[in-house]
């Protein structure tokens, strides 16, 4: 495992650090989480990075600074004007982004454990091209906005430009990685860039991301946000206080996007909540999933 803690603490600015008081173990974590999981599909271990760095700590703070939840910055960046404000020169790139996860461990597990083909944060996690990274962590204790998940994290994956380092060990096999360069766009992270898909089938069923499994929210109107489902034509979200129940604290059919922010939920109730993905073939369900609104939630 790529040991990464003595190369990355001089990456993390002394700001991070005293409003992070974790982020310098955190941080070393994630990376080797990833590294561990690259290793293992025989891809080189990233090598971290202090202008990605910047880049993803710059866009995690934003996150949590400025209430939302994406990869389209509060001043309209996407990511490769972050990079290029970093100084950060590349021939590709990706990002991924959770928010409400309780440890590195966990985020990165659930980048990684996506399924096939909705699994975009698992292919930037497995993209042998990829040469570096870098890490963002932001905890807020009194996280008193909209969307109050308290823990924001964001992952920049870089190659940079010119480089010849080889991309992946050559003693262990691997099948061969695409030659097409491709430079992730903010949503790009969960949508492919390829010739468009004929679907002959229903589409697979969603996978849940936001909010994390079991999640405790300070919050009442929630933003539930699942991957994007190759030939999916329309999602609806049901919320119930009972998966048996017939009755719905809420309900959205009709989306063509993977995000939907509740109204207003009572306070002091767990909810449990699944995403149905549909086309002209059929529709398929994901599992259900449990958050808890907490009893001082505004």
């Amino acid at each position: 495992m790529f040991a990464a803690s003595a190369m990355l603490a001089a990456f993390v600015s002394t700001a991070a650090a005293s409003s992070n008081p974790d982020a310098d173990d955190f941080i070393p974590r994630i990376i080797d989480r990833t590294n561990m999981y690259r290793q293992q599909n025989g891809c080189a271990a990233l090598t971290p990075n202090a202008q990605l760095q910047t880049a993803a700590q710059g866009h995690t703070d934003d996150m949590a600074a400025n209430d939302y939840f994406s990869h389209t910055g509060s001043d309209g960046s996407d990511l490769a004007k972050r990079l290029q404000n970093a100084g950060y020169s590349y021939s590709s790139a990706g990002e991924n982004i959770a928010a409400g996860y309780p440890s590195p461990e966990v985020v990165v597990d659930a980048w990684f454990n996506e399924t096939p083909p909705d699994d975009w944060h698992r292919r930037n996690i497995l993209n042998c091209k990829f040469q570096e990274i870098g890490v963002g962590y932001t905890y807020l204790a009194n996280d008193a906005g909209n969307i109050r998940y308290h823990s924001y994290w964001t992952e920049d994956f870089g190659q940079p430009r010119n480089s010849t380092r080889p991309t992946q060990p050559p003693t262990i096999p691997r099948s061969p990685t695409p030659t097409r360069t491709r430079i992730v766009p903010p949503t790009a992270t969960r949508t492919p860039t390829s010739a468009p898909i004929i679907c002959t089938t229903k589409p697979r069923a969603p996978l849940l991301t936001t909010p994390a499994p079991n999640a405790q929210l300070n919050i009442t109107s929630v933003m539930l946000d699942w991957n994007d489902v190759a030939c999916s034509k329309s999602y609806r979200v049901i919320v119930k206080r009972n998966p048996s129940n017939t009755t719905n604290a809420a309900v959205k059919g009709g989306l063509t996007v993977s995000q939907y922010t509740t109204n207003p939920l009572a306070p002091n109730t767990t909810y449990y909540w699944r995403v149905r993905s549909c086309n002209s073939n059929g529709c398929s369900y994901s599992g259900w999933r449990a958050f808890y609104i907490n009893a001082n939630a505004r």
